[in-house]
């Protein structure tokens, strides 16, 4: 699968990519996990953000804390689950691949997902990962901030 990389663009993107960039500071590739202080963040990307953790042998990745605006979207929790475990997301897909090229890249990467879900005014999600980890090349954790491209009511297409 090929994931369908997009330029960083967007208020919600741009906010927390550069809060991103002010907690990893300029001898670091990533910030440590616990730089990433909630009070800290910009608030309105707290709704938008997802916590997700790096599993590796194999390698996959559990959401650990999903923002409430993702929740409303996807018709069920997926806190706790693994990408492996949800049919939509498993190997082989662009959600899992999209992290996996995170993860190698150990850098921000954004890009257009399809989505898959309850909601039929939702065409597609936006994804923006920043990695979090030692700094050193290590990633443990990504920050998600995911924005929702709506239809226009009455285009089902």
């Amino acid at each position: 699968m090929q994931v369908e990389e997009i330029d960083l663009a967007g208020e919600h993107f741009v906010a927390a990519h550069d809060h991103w960039r002010k907690i990893c500071g300029a001898d670091r590739c990533c910030p440590d996990p616990q730089a990433l202080d909630p009070v800290e963040m910009p608030r309105h990307t707290l709704p938008y953000s997802e916590l997700v953790e790096v599993l590796t042998d194999p390698l996959d990745f559990r959401y650990r804390l999903i923002g409430t605006a993702i929740h409303d979207i996807s018709g069920s929790s997926y806190t706790g689950l693994t990408v492996r475990q949800i049919p939509t997301q498993a190997p082989p897909s662009r959600m899992y691949d999209f992290f996996a090229l995170a993860y190698e890249r150990k850098a921000p990467v954004c890009a257009r997902l399809p989505y898959a879900g309850p909601d039929d005014l939702v065409d597609t999600v936006r994804n923006l990962l920043l990695p979090l980890g030692d700094g050193l090349g290590k990633v443990s954790m990504f920050w998600s901030i995911v924005e929702i491209v709506r239809r226009k009511a009455g285009d089902r297409s």
